[in-house]
């Protein structure tokens, strides 16, 4: 029985120290967590850029070229070769065997760094290009966010204004049974009972076609659900449009990237100019020699060392000169790049952020003005109905006035964000981390 019990004591030890291996695994070995879809739309736009294929293409790609980067810059492999002699020359100590050589090229002085900053800035350019498609997503993203806000709440706003009409009709009839109102004023109620009806199947296929496209900004089956859009009706206060315009000329890819690639001509010139001037290739030889034929012969069978140093001439000049006429205009094709760049996003800049302005004030307009005033026609009007003060179709256009105005808010608040996107697009940061 011990033993038996000792194997199982053992046992029970093992499994604890698995299990407390288990638990000790760190936080970095296991798989990252997809973002959560809370509603808002930063966490759409973090679930888009974790979950796309095309933005994790493009971000290895740009790794690819950085570790392509790294291979530049470095000595050209030596060369050793090696020679047997067939027919062996005959010399005073012997005849020579076999020849051993090495050669190592050294490139003019500066060549090299230069190679290696040219690679670099290709680099620094694939990163550029791997920020303008995250810019672009986010800004996809965005827009088709406040294109789902818009249908949700439209569809919720119409299934309301279901249940009120459903109600008005009711108490049409009611009103039409007692002899109070004629058949009218119920066959009205129901009339448009049928077009909310009708105006939820169109809003329940804008749903789904917003959906869709969200669903395939985060590669998703289309068909798959979404929470329901939270926080799109806040505004927020844009900073000055000269703020804007700084930022944006200093952090917009493509201006970055035309910078870039000014600095990379410039190092391609100098590079280029660097052709014009011989490289050192130094070597060294080992030359094994056999025993000399005749006997008594001093240093008989003495291998030879011999050392030696060779420059190319840079003969031909025109191709050298070609490189560094290429290298010039590239510089001049970027400088002018970035001059258009530079008005192209002035205008971009200032342009989005009046359109944001002016969608705000429309948003205000409606939330502070058109909706409470629209709320309180709606209570007279129905008020006055039940009074017997105004007819059915008065307290009906009231209530279908009402609808209007509540659809139309949220297509504003729409308008509001995709503005609100394409500015941030212009400025190429989100808004919300400029302070």
């Amino acid at each position: 029985m011990f033993p038996s019990r000792l194997r199982l004591s053992r046992a029970g030890t093992l499994c604890a120290m698995i299990a407390g291996l288990a638990l000790a695994v760190p936080a970095f070995a296991q798989e990252p967590s997809a973002p959560v879809l809370d509603g808002t739309v930063e966490s759409f736009v973090n679930a888009a850029i974790a979950a796309s294929p095309m933005l994790a293409a493009a971000r290895y790609r740009a790794d690819a070229t950085r570790s392509a980067a790294g291979t530049r810059g470095a000595l050209p492999d030596p060369m050793l070769g090696f020679g047997y002699f067939i027919s062996t020359p005959e010399t005073r100590v012997g005849p020579q065997q076999s020849m051993w050589m090495l050669n190592q090229r050294l490139p003019f002085f500066g060549t090299l760094s230069l190679e290696r900053k040219v690679a670099t800035r290709t680099a620094d350019i694939a990163d550029r290009s791997y920020d303008r498609q995250l810019i672009e997503l986010r800004y996809d993203v965005q827009r088709a966010f406040y294109e789902y806000y818009a249908a949700v709440k439209t569809r919720e706003v119409l299934g309301e204004e279901r249940d009120l009409l459903t109600r008005m009709e009711a108490v049409a009839q009611i009103r039409y049974g007692s002899g109070l109102v004629s058949q009218q004023d119920a066959l009205k109620a129901e009339l448009s009972l049928s077009q909310v009806e009708d105006d939820i199947q169109v809003t329940e296929r804008r749903r789904i076609d917003a959906a869709s496209q969200l669903n395939t900004l985060l590669n998703r089956p289309l068909t798959a659900d979404l929470p329901a859009p939270v926080g799109a009706d806040s505004l927020l206060t844009a900073p000055p449009a000269d703020t804007l315009v700084a930022i944006a000329l200093e952090r917009r890819p493509e201006i970055q990237s035309t910078q870039i690639e000014i600095d990379r001509a410039n190092d391609s010139r100098s590079l280029a100019r660097r052709s014009y001037f011989p490289d050192l290739t130094l070597g060294a030889q080992y030359v094994q020699v056999g025993e000399a034929v005749m006997p008594n012969v001093a240093d008989s069978g003495k291998d030879i060392w011999q050392v030696n140093a060779t420059i190319n001439i840079p003969l031909w000049i025109g191709k050298r000169t070609a490189a560094v006429d290429q290298a010039e205009a590239d510089a001049a094709r970027a400088r002018s790049e970035k001059m258009s760049w530079d008005v192209r996003i002035r205008n971009e800049v200032q342009d989005a952020g009046k359109r944001v302005a002016i969608a705000r004030d429309r948003v205000l307009l409606y939330r502070n003005s058109i909706i409470p005033q629209a709320e309180q026609t709606f209570q007279a009007s129905e008020a006055d109905y039940q009074t017997a003060k105004a007819d059915f179709l008065t307290y009906l256009d009231s209530e279908r006035m009402l609808l209007s105005v509540r659809r139309k808010y949220f297509d504003v608040v729409s308008d509001y964000g995709a503005q609100r996107a394409m500015l941030e697009r212009a400025v190429g940061v989100p808004l919300e981390t400029i302070e």
